[in-house]
């Protein structure tokens, strides 16, 4: 699950909205800002939800998949990954509102009996640098094995107490920020067992029925599964994450109306036990060495009053921000795997502020037939060793190395390809006639490692 520091929102942008409700945006300004991302084919559908003065507005771009005709809309459920973990700050202040737990409690005071807990010099992490990702725990524990489709499914509570008992901090816990989906997930577990139930259960209960949000969950039932937007990666479908006991990383389904109603009681939250807890959230707990902050699950840019998060699993990527002075909260999420959409993101806060942001660039997609993409299949064999597979699905082509997965790589003509996942090109020769490709070049890191294709 990804997660980047792109806003750096500056006090500008904020003083120069008025503070009275503006016009409605125009489709036109958020589809320019969008559009780079669909016409590359990072995702086939975006939806964007935004407010500004109270005033709410819904858009969707392009189509729930490569090659449909339905458009994605406001309620269309996607994974929202690492958003997921505002919802668990939500949860950890809520605990110390009931006084179940204190947020400055240790883990000795909430680990299963036996669990031995982590300390350095004598200092114990504590449940609010979990939430802040200043526990000192690295962002996976070493014993998941995050290869496969499904990486955090097999991950269960035995595993993760398991970790906890066996780690020593590098560093005195609180001393730094690094960002851990390992110490969310293990905040949300903890919550959980001392509530005496399950991550979602405790999520659906303390945070989605009192504001409303029916469509924020784990678990679908036939209505939203009905209305999930199949996952994708590099142009192809790829297949839903689940979660055992890090569910409190990033597991939560949600659509960009119910991320943007749980955005909007964030920015001003109701005089209510979950508007408490809910605030809460919101104040800075750590601030890092270039001046943003941390607060409960938030991410404080440098104007001092944006919140953020971004999320990102297999095939989907979100995003979700507010500011209270501009009244403005604004949540974008694709089913694609597209870690600029958080540019994509910040670029519609600073449209919602009556600014002109450039749109983001992606390579463009140069449209090559499939019988001139099928002459360039077959098994290519480099002098280092490996093997180079390239495949093709109808328009699209992948290569695939030795004990790899396999990967798009995008034509910028008929012969010459781009990765997108890593920094690297494939340039293939064809034979006298134009009619099969005789070897490839893979070009990364400076190095020319050049294959031949097996005759056979």
């Amino acid at each position: 699950m990804q997660k980047s520091w792109s806003i750096a929102l500056v006090a500008a942008a904020v003083s120069a909205t008025p503070t009275h409700a503006l016009a409605q945006i125009e489709r036109e300004k958020i589809e320019r800002l969008v559009a780079p991302v669909i016409e590359a084919e990072m995702a086939p559908g975006v939806s964007v939800s935004v407010s500004h003065g109270g005033v709410v507005q819904h858009f969707g771009f392009g189509t729930v998949t490569f090659g449909g005709d339905e458009e994605p809309d406001e309620r269309t459920v996607y994974e929202i990954g690492s958003i997921t973990k505002v919802f668990t700050g939500v949860l950890l202040a809520d605990a110390a509102r009931r006084g179940e737990v204190g947020a400055d409690d240790p883990l000795s005071a909430v680990l299963p009996e036996g669990v031995r807990a982590p300390t350095r010099d004598g200092a114990e992490v504590t449940l609010e640098q979990l939430a802040s990702h200043t526990s000192a725990l690295p962002r996976l524990p070493s014993n998941l094995n995050p290869a496969g489709t499904d990486p955090y499914a097999a991950y269960t509570p035995d595993l993760l107490w398991a970790f906890v008992g066996a780690w020593r901090p590098a560093r005195a816990p609180g001393s730094e920020y690094e960002y851990s989906n390992l110490g969310a997930g293990l905040l949300g577990q903890l919550l959980a067992d001392k509530a005496g139930t399950g991550y979602e259960a405790l999520v659906r209960e303390r945070v989605c029925d009192p504001l409303s949000l029916d469509d924020t969950r784990i678990t679908l039932d036939d209505d939203h599964e009905a209305r999930l937007a199949p996952g994708h990666a590099d142009g192809a479908r790829v297949s839903a994450w689940n979660f055992d006991a890090l569910a409190g990383c990033g597991a939560l389904r949600s659509t960009s109306a119910d991320v943007l109603d749980f955005a909007l009681a964030a920015m001003n939250p109701p005089d209510s036990a979950i508007g408490r807890s809910l605030n809460a959230t919101k104040a800075p707990r750590f601030t890092l060495p270039d001046g943003q902050k941390v607060g409960l699950g938030w991410h404080i840019a440098l104007d001092g009053a944006t919140r953020w998060h971004d999320g990102g699993t297999g095939g989907y990527s979100s995003f979700v921000a507010f500011n209270r002075p501009m009244d403005t909260a604004v949540v974008v999420i694709a089913n694609g795997s597209v870690a600029q959409l958080s540019a994509v993101g910040t670029g519609v806060m600073f449209a919602m502020a009556g600014m002109d942001p450039d749109p983001i660039s992606f390579p463009k997609v140069v449209h090559v037939e499939p019988d001139k993409l099928e002459r360039l299949v077959g098994v290519y064999n480099s002098d280092m060793g490996f093997v180079m597979t390239v495949t093709r699905e109808e328009d699209r082509l992948y290569a695939q190395i030795t004990g790899q997965p396999a990967l798009r790589i995008y034509p910028e003509s008929p012969t010459l390809f781009k990765y997108r996942a890593v920094v690297a090109e494939v340039e293939f020769a064809l034979d006298d006639a134009g009619e099969r490709g005789t070897t490839l070049t893979i070009f990364q890191n400076g190095m020319e490692i050049l294959c031949v294709r097996d005759p056979g």
